[in-house]
């Protein structure tokens, strides 16, 4: 038995077959999609790629100057990406580089007031996507969701 069927074993419902699991990552794809256009065009109005406004999301809610190491790992990019993501912000005044107090080789990432202004506007209109997407839903399925999601997403992957 794979070690995905062997991890999804319900307590009461025996083990899940490959199609019911691939009907599961198809609709996580799906709504995972939908969320992502409503966030583009949310976003157009403000001049920022979906890139760019969850990095600003990710800084405002860690509310601490990050490495860029710790930003490209929050937001499950090579920090190549995350240094591209960076360049682009900082002309706009949004974020900011610094040396670390305590090893003037490491570079130190923050939100400018600027950056955490428009980070309370981003946290708003991606709300609203997600609210959009997640329209069929009662709070208390998206309270299950949310649980469910945290777990799933916390669960390190076998490589």
């Amino acid at each position: 038995m794979s070690m995905m069927r062997e991890r999804v074993r319900g307590k009461s419902s025996g083990v899940l077959d490959d199609q019911a699991l691939s009907h599961v990552g198809g609709h996580l794809a799906v709504v995972h999609r939908r969320i992502q256009r409503a966030d583009e065009a949310a976003l157009r109005p403000v001049g920022l790629s979906a890139a760019q406004a969850r990095a600003l999301r990710s800084l405002a809610r860690l509310d601490r100057p990050l490495q860029m190491g710790e930003l490209a790992a929050i937001l499950d990019i090579v920090p190549r990406s995350a240094t591209s993501v960076i360049d682009e912000l900082e002309p706009m005044g949004l974020v900011r580089r610094s040396a670390a107090k305590n090893d003037g080789r490491c570079v130190h990432i923050e939100l400018t007031a600027k950056g955490r202004r428009l980070s309370v506007t981003l946290r708003e209109l991606h709300g609203r996507a997600v609210s959009e997407v997640l329209g069929p839903l009662d709070a208390a399925d998206i309270a299950v969701l949310d649980d469910i999601l945290r777990r799933v997403a916390h669960t390190p992957v076998d490589d």
